[in-house]
């Protein structure tokens, strides 16, 4: 409940609950902000960590195709039979690059999801005051102005 200064005029009084809906609104918009800031942040270095794994998976896989090359080239000149070794390891790393590959996109679908339950939340609360501040219907037997739950008396004093 909030009560009007006395000879107050409505309008200002009208104007003086919008304020305060308006920083309810702000409040509310920031802590909505700070909870999903914070898992927006963990989910990003996620994927930084998983992008460097790829690109340490990838460097080591030109390592491996170095050796191979080099192994062709001496099995050739001592004609030996290359091993097969080195390309099992590079056809493990391409494995485990795709999956890591498929969990980065994981997360990014992840981070899409929570902005937008960001943005319905806050589109949430922003509704909830839009509606308080438009619906002020004035009872004028009564003197009162209600906004939904919150009731107002305004009582003019001569």
């Amino acid at each position: 409940r909030k009560y009007s200064q006395p000879n107050q005029p409505l309008d200002s009084f009208i104007q003086e609950i919008a304020l305060e809906l308006g920083e309810k609104l702000q409040r509310k918009y920031a802590k909505i902000k700070a909870k999903y800031n914070a898992r927006k942040e963990k989910i990003k270095r996620q994927i930084a960590l998983k992008l460097a794994q790829v690109d340490a998976l990838s460097q080591e896989i030109q390592q491996l195709k170095t050796q191979i090359a080099i192994q062709t080239t001496l099995s050739i000149l001592m004609k030996k039979k290359p091993q097969v070794t080195l390309r099992n390891k590079i056809e493990q790393k391409q494995n485990k690059i795709a999956r890591l590959l498929q969990e980065i996109n994981d997360l990014k679908y992840k981070l899409e999801l929570l902005n937008i339950k960001e943005k319905e939340e806050i589109d949430k609360e922003l509704e909830k005051i839009k509606t308080k501040i438009q619906t002020i219907l004035i009872k004028p037997s009564k003197k009162h102005i209600i906004v939904n739950q919150v009731i107002l008396l305004w009582i003019p004093i001569p």
